[in-house]
């Protein structure tokens, strides 16, 4: 069952502040390698989920077929306000979805992603050459907290 992140934290979800997405690794991997595989990334909040974009060749894939549950990590030391999501992580590979993604991601963040007059179907081929899925997180835990 799904848990919505409190209404009070969705201007902040919507402020360009990076994530740590968490997924955890199996122990038979060898040495040092249990502990969960954790990497920045920019993050869409829309819908009661959370959307990333990641690429087929990166250990983040492998790891979520293998395992598709993820923790999410959003924390903004100087207002000491933090969202922190697990749950189920869902690979996304249709063309809507990786547009709609790239869309949002650079009205968020506001950086080149590439020529932006791009046409549609040219944006697309470039990210289907980078391999470029989207992962959709849905929070079954939701901690948050604000001030100080």
């Amino acid at each position: 069952m799904s848990e919505r992140v409190p209404a009070e934290f969705d201007d902040f979800l919507a402020e360009p502040h990076n994530a740590i997405l968490c997924i955890p690794r199996d122990a038979e991997e060898g040495a040092g390698q249990d502990a969960p595989h954790a990497t920045p990334v920019w993050f869409d909040y829309s819908g009661g989920r959370f959307r990333i974009s990641i690429t087929r060749r990166r250990v983040k894939y492998r790891l979520l077929q293998e395992a598709p549950r993820v923790t999410l990590v959003i924390d903004d030391a100087p207002t000491y306000r933090t969202v922190v999501v697990s749950g189920p992580a869902e690979i996304l590979d249709d063309d809507d979805s990786l547009l709609d993604l790239r869309a949002r991601l650079y009205a968020k963040y506001r950086r080149d992603f590439g020529e932006s007059g791009q046409q549609e179907a040219q944006l697309l081929r470039s990210l289907r050459e980078e391999g470029r899925v989207v992962v959709a997180i849905t929070p079954e835990q939701v901690l948050s907290w604000a001030g100080a």
